[in-house]
């Protein structure tokens, strides 16, 4: 009898070693994609806005020409 309560707690501490791994690695994973797609948002709208301050500076430039 105590010997198999002992495998059946052996049992559970495996279990649950195995599925905190596996979380683990989930959760990492989940939150290195949202933070990469993050920067691409950030770097893709700074993009944007000096290609916006490029041409109005290119416009002001050719207004001030003539």
């Amino acid at each position: 009898m105590p010997q198999t309560i002992l495998i059946a707690l052996a049992v559970a501490l495996v279990c649950i070693l195995v599925t905190a791994l596996i979380t683990n690695k989930l959760t990492t994973s989940y939150l290195q994609k949202s933070a990469n797609n993050t920067i691409g948002n950030a770097e893709e709208k700074a993009r944007e806005i000096i290609d916006d301050a490029l041409k109005t500076a290119e416009s002001k430039k050719r207004e001030s020409l003539l």
